[in-house]
């Protein structure tokens, strides 16, 4: 029992806002200090790479990225999607080039500078680069700054998984692992 109430201490001097945590929560837990640590991670946020695609800003993951390049030279590969622009070599490795643009299905033009923001998917083995207009920055936001509503993403869900305020804009968050998904090859028409 002497352990548990020291426990207790440790958490009561480790948390500045003790409003925020619900202690009865703490009676179930095996490591409460875990429970904290996790507890502020989520409220500190997490990290997104935001970019310009027409006139809307969306943001990434900063964990999904591995890293940002310039425009490569992308060699076509027949009978697939207008979205597949094809194949990248970037410093010997292939990626895959998706045009976000032809994906979602907009009527606007590419412009002649872009930038491919690169990230690796664990779960489909696989680097992708998605051609992207400019970049922005990399924002930090936390829980309470995203929020969903399915009017919102009516047309693209599971595309986005949520949407946030960044200078006064809205800022549509991509769920990467969701899109890769939900792409296919072997029809042009489906997405």
């Amino acid at each position: 029992m002497e352990e548990e109430n020291i426990l207790t201490d440790e958490i009561l001097l480790e948390t500045d806002d003790l409003g925020e945590i619900d202690f009865s929560s703490l009676l179930d837990l095996s490591n409460p200090l875990q429970f904290l640590a996790e507890k502020n991670k989520a409220s500190e946020g997490e990290k997104y790479v935001v970019f310009h695609l027409d006139e809307k800003q969306y943001a990434i993951n900063s964990k999904a990225i591995s890293e940002v390049a310039p425009s490569l030279p992308v060699t076509a590969l027949p009978n697939v999607p207008d979205w597949f622009l094809g194949i990248a070599n970037l410093r010997g490795e292939i990626i895959s080039v998706i045009d976000l643009r032809k994906l979602w299905k907009k009527d606007t033009t590419t412009p002649n500078k872009t930038r491919l923001i690169v990230f690796h998917s664990q779960k489909h083995e696989t680097s992708i680069a998605f051609v992207v207009d400019k970049l922005n920055e990399m924002v930090t936001l936390t829980a309470k700054d995203i929020n969903f509503s399915a009017a919102d993403f009516e047309d693209s869900f599971p595309t986005f998984f949520g949407k946030a305020e960044f200078k006064s804009h809205p800022l549509y968050l991509l769920d990467i692992d969701n899109i890769l998904s939900s792409l296919t090859l072997a029809d042009s028409k489906s997405i």
